[in-house]
C-alpha cells in the first residue's frame, strides 16, 4: 500500500475520532464550550465594528449568545461532517475505489447514525435523527463542493 493511501485513509480515522471525541462530551460542557467561542466572536465583532464596546451591554451579548447558539451549533455538525466527506472522498480517490461519491454518502450516514447511537450514552445528550439529516446534508455539500473542484481542476489541468 502506498503511503498516500496510508495517510489519507489515517485522516478519516483520525477525523471520525475528532467526531466521536466531541459527541463524548456532555451537554453542558460542550454547550460551554460553544458559548464561550460564540461569546468571543460577538465581543470581537462589537469591538470591530464600534468605537465604543461599552455601548452594548453584557446582558444584550448573552442574549445574542443565546439567539446564536443552536444554529451555530447546527452548523458545526454540519461541518465536521463536510471535512469528513472531502476526506473520504480524497482517501478514495487516491486509493482508485469506484463509486467513491455513492460510497461516500452512505459512509456519512452511518457514521452519522452511530454518532447520534453513541450520544444516547453520554451524560445529558440526546441522539436526534434531525443531526443524522444535518450531517448527511453536510456531507453533501462536501461532495458537491468536491465534485465542483475536481471539475475545475481537471479542465484547467486539461489547459496546460
Amino acid at each position: 500500500m502506498k503511503t498516500k493511501n496510508v495517510i489519507a485513509w489515517l485522516l478519516v480515522v483520525l477525523w471520525m475520532g475528532v467526531i466521536f471525541f466531541f459527541s463524548s462530551m456532555s451537554y453542558h460542557r460542550s454547550n460551554e464550550q460553544s458559548q464561550k467561542v460564540i461569546n468571543k466572536l460577538v465581543e470581537t465583532t462589537i469591538k470591530v465594528s464600534k468605537d465604543d464596546k461599552n455601548k452594548v451591554s453584557s446582558n444584550k451579548i448573552k442574549e445574542i449568545v443565546s439567539f446564536l447558539n443552536k444554529p451555530i451549533r447546527k452548523c458545526a455538525h454540519a461541518s465536521v461532517f463536510f471535512v469528513l466527506a472531502i476526506l473520504l472522498l480524497i482517501a478514495f480517490s487516491v486509493s482508485n475505489i469506484p463509486n467513491k461519491y455513492l460510497y461516500t454518502i452512505i459512509i456519512c450516514f452511518l457514521y452519522a447514525l452511530s454518532d447520534e447511537f453513541h450520544q444516547l450514552f453520554v451524560f445529558a445528550r440526546t441522539g436526534q435523527f434531525s443531526d443524522v439529516i444535518i450531517d448527511t446534508i453536510g456531507s453533501s455539500i462536501g461532495l458537491f463542493f468536491y465534485f465542483i473542484f475536481n471539475k475545475f481542476y481537471i479542465k484547467c489541468k486539461a489547459n496546460k
